[in-house]
């Protein structure tokens, strides 16, 4: 600022006057013009005692070289302020959000399957109580898993267990039925088999208009047999004949104790000539047998054919008919139903 209050500065156009001449005609001011080295800046004002003017002129380069130079100074400590303070920033938040990523991290690890990992707790804070919260939740739910786990190895061995039992138990049945359905001394069906076997052939020759036939026959003279050589031979010798008849007839059919030396065989699909000739070759091959201890036995058949209307009980009755027709025409015989 001017010492004096009063002093007024105007900028002096060089296209009117010089500042020589604006000193002569009482002015002062301010003025600037351009010559071969740049912009120069100046100020004329006459002084006060002695009538003299004074002109000052510099480059305005050099005038304002001081402030550039602050300007840079000012410049690059803002600059570097600025860095610090991203430094110490940057520094701040990563220690703020360090024990969050550790926290994250430990989440990450037992979702994957690390159920003993736990979060490390360094400080009372927020960071540090939520830790502890987090830590506690991953033991219960570590300690559900565990117990879930032991729930199913217990379930796993109750089913083993029951498996074993199931299976064991299917095993007894399979024997019980064969115990009920298997003549125990010559190990095949019994009557109790030949009734559901002879239930379903019935309704499968209803229903399709199948074939069938039944041959039913018994040995001849069986009980002298047993009078002359004893029960334990008479055994053997049922034994030996069910093992010939079963050896002649076909996988289909089916041979069975129907009681006594009485023996039924159901013919699938067979007619009542097929199972004429089937008993014939039966009674054939029985009789070319020589037992121990007893020599040749032989054996009468009866055979009938299934008609519409028939039930297993006017089925058998038929065939034993036929056996009782065998029997008295002189055994060892084929006889076919009336």
């Amino acid at each position: 600022a001017h010492p004096d209050p009063a002093y007024t500065a105007e900028l002096l156009d060089f296209s009117k006057e010089t500042p020589i001449v604006a000193l002569r005609s009482g002015h002062q001011g301010l003025f600037e013009y351009t010559d071969g080295r740049g912009i120069v800046w100046g100020s004329y004002v006459t002084a006060l005692e002695n009538g003299w003017g004074i002109i000052v002129q510099q480059e305005r380069r050099e005038i304002l070289a001081p402030l550039e130079t602050f300007e840079h100074i000012s410049s690059a400590i803002l600059v570097c302020g600025t860095l610090v303070l991203l430094i110490l920033s940057f520094y701040q938040i990563r220690k703020a959000l360090q024990p969050e990523s550790h926290l994250t991290d430990t989440a990450v690890a037992i979702a994957s399957g690390d159920l003993n990992r736990r979060a490390t707790v360094k400080h009372e804070d927020e960071i540090g109580l939520l830790s502890r919260a987090f830590n506690r939740m991953a033991g219960k739910l570590q300690s559900i898993i565990q117990h879930q786990h032991d729930q199913a190895s217990r379930l796993e061995e109750t089913n083993t267990l029951l498996q074993s039992e199931i299976a064991t138990r299917r095993v007894i049945e399979a024997q019980l039925r064969d115990l009920a359905e298997i003549d125990p001394l010559t190990n095949i069906p019994n009557r109790r088999k030949l009734s559901l076997f002879l239930e379903n052939e019935i309704k499968k020759a209803k229903r399709f208009k199948l074939p069938l036939s039944l041959i039913l026959f018994d040995l001849d003279h069986f009980k002298r047999v047993n009078d002359q050589y004893g029960h334990a031979v008479g055994d053997e010798v049922l034994k030996s004949v069910a093992t010939q008849v079963g050896n002649t007839v076909r996988d289909v059919d089916l041979l069975t104790r129907y009681g006594g030396e009485e023996f039924v065989i159901v013919c699938s699909g067979t007619d009542l000539n097929g199972a004429i000739v089937l008993a014939q070759k039966i009674r054939q091959t029985v009789q070319e047998q020589t037992i121990d201890k007893v020599g040749q036995i032989t054996v009468s058949l009866g055979v009938a054919e299934f008609r519409p209307g028939d039930t297993e009980s006017t089925f058998l009755k038929r065939a034993d008919e036929a056996l009782y027709a065998a029997k008295s025409n002189g055994r060892n015989r084929v006889e076919m139903e009336s």
